[in-house]
């Protein structure tokens, strides 16, 4: 149809941590008119859903941490706002964890037609490897991981949009990276399943961003905006197995202490503690400041440099790039930011910040929950202090893991 479908949250003023998740439905309700209308569909369960696909049934699927299926969505009656509490309830729905692999940040759907059997696959591309959660099987998905062949080094994270167009030719695949890194395709030719490695190409340029989605139409036949195709693939020579010397026998006497590990240096940037998370410079700062205490911050969306500040009202539109680079820019130092979304409002952390609080929990201000606290390059010590305090985003996942690979 013509409809884009996304996740709403509803949170009502009198009960914020009663808020609901709704899936709407955004298009044109009047094509006479040209009005523009917003659908309610389904209630769907709390927490982070920000990867979903449709296949070509109309089956919606939605993650990442574990995968929900709800058929014929494109189907089901939309009600306006007021008579949202009529919708489908779809909360208790059968849902199935899926491993870290397959916990990507957007699904582009595939499909294709192999031995007169559908092959169904929801492809993703995270922390330098492409995976897949196989739905050819209905009932019980599974999850499929290859080597992400031709990726750069220095392209790392999450690609938080993915997109499948489809051709005569065939399906293209098409990941964006959230560190603007660049768009990565498929290299649908040499795609073989049953290898080891799916080839990637760069396609084209990204932002950087943590605020994108790659939502299009699957069901029509569309040429894709990406121009480039993939370079011809040379094959690479066996590898020489490398002569091993014997190792020498060790002088009798007491063994030498074996040294901890220290983990990799890090080779991540800005870290999110999670949605609807505001900053703190240590575990003894109180939650609610008091009126008449200084905060830790300096702001640079406000008119002044110390605290109290009045906010200039949307004359300095910041989006949360615009507010990182300005903490890097920042000649006092940059430990970290606390972003507004409703207020397009940046606070630099100018101090040292080590800790966090969730303001689901624990109220600080009113209005909206729409709170990031941000660190910059916390240190691999530090992020295990904040993962046991409940810190969780797809940035914080990367840190951890170049910190701890071992873990993984």
């Amino acid at each position: 149809d013509d409809w884009v479908y996304c996740v709403l949250q509803v949170v009502p003023d009198e009960n914020p941590k009663g808020y609901r998740n709704y899936i709407v439905r955004v298009g044109i309700a009047d094509a006479d008119s040209q009005t523009a209308g917003l659908h309610f569909v389904a209630l769907v369960r709390k927490g982070g859903l920000y990867a979903g696909a449709f296949d070509f049934e109309g089956t919606y699927y939605f993650g990442p941490n574990r995968l929900h299926i709800v058929p014929n969505l494109h189907l089901m009656p939309g009600k306006v706002f007021l008579n949202r509490h009529e919708v489908v309830d779809k909360t208790k729905i059968k849902s199935y964890k899926m491993p870290k692999q397959c916990q990507g940040a957007d699904y582009a759907f595939w499909e294709k037609e192999v031995d007169g059997q559908k092959q169904k696959l929801m492809w993703m591309l995270r922390d330098k490897a492409v995976s897949a959660i196989d739905v050819s099987n209905v009932g019980s998905p599974t999850c499929r991981h290859w080597k992400a062949g031709g990726l750069p080094k220095h392209v790392k994270g999450h690609f938080g949009a993915g997109w499948t167009f489809y051709k005569s030719t065939g399906a293209e695949v098409y990941f964006a990276n959230n560190q603007g890194k660049g768009v990565y395709g498929i290299d649908s030719k040499s795609l073989d399943l049953d290898s080891d490695t799916v080839w990637l190409y760069k396609a084209g340029d990204s932002e950087a961003t943590n605020k994108n989605d790659g939502a299009n139409c699957i069901s029509i036949s569309a040429e894709s905006p990406f121009h480039a195709t993939p370079p011809p693939r040379k094959e690479e020579p066996p590898k020489k197995k490398k002569k091993t010397k014997k190792k020498k026998k060790p002088l009798p006497g007491p063994a030498p202490s074996k040294q901890p590990e220290k983990p990799e240096k890090p080779d991540y940037d800005w870290v999110l503690m999670g949605p609807n998370t505001v900053c703190r410079m240590d575990e003894k700062d109180p939650i609610i400041w008091p009126k008449n205490k200084k905060l830790h911050t300096l702001t640079l969306a406000h008119v002044c440099i110390v605290q109290p500040c009045t906010t200039v009202p949307k004359e300095i539109p910041l989006t949360v790039q615009d507010c990182q680079e300005r903490c890097l820019n920042f000649e006092g130092g940059c430990h970290g930011v606390e972003y507004r979304t409703s207020e397009s409002r940046c606070e630099i952390l100018a101090r040292k910040t080590t800790w966090f609080i969730d303001n689901t929990e624990i109220r600080t201000v009113p209005g909206p929950l729409d709170f990031e606290c941000w660190l910059y390059k916390p240190p691999c010590d530090l992020l295990v202090r904040l993962r046991d305090h409940g810190a969780n985003s797809a940035s914080f996942d990367w840190a951890w893991s170049v910190c701890f690979p071992s873990s993984e």
